[in-house]
């Protein structure tokens, strides 16, 4: 199964996430995506409370869109390649990674 992964802070999840979720899933190769909200973010306080922001989310779910609180569970600041790392070693699906145009300046880093 090939999973598209939507990280972020999701505080709150809104309209353009879902925008982007419906564009990914119009894609042939995409079978589901995943919204994996950050327990803790990297730069910026949340508002809402790890488990308020995972409750929201799971208002969306769908048979297409999923949530995983892989992150939650792992606690503190998470990184990408952790997350990726972790789900590969759990299942044997494909993964692409979405995220938001707000990580693209320091997405070298």
């Amino acid at each position: 199964m090939n999973i598209a992964l939507f990280g972020g802070r999701f505080d709150p999840p809104h309209d353009g996430h879902l925008a982007v979720a419906e564009e990914v899933l119009n894609s042939p190769d995409i079978d589901e995506i995943w919204f994996i909200p950050d327990n803790q973010h990297h730069w910026s306080p949340t508002v809402a409370s790890a488990n308020d922001r995972l409750a929201m989310l799971r208002l969306i779910e769908t048979s297409r869109i999923k949530v995983s609180d892989i992150a939650i569970k792992k606690g503190g600041k998470t990184y990408t390649i952790d997350i990726v790392s972790q789900l590969q070693k759990q299942t044997r699906h494909t993964y692409t990674w979405i995220c938001g145009a707000d990580l693209i300046k320091d997405f070298h880093l």
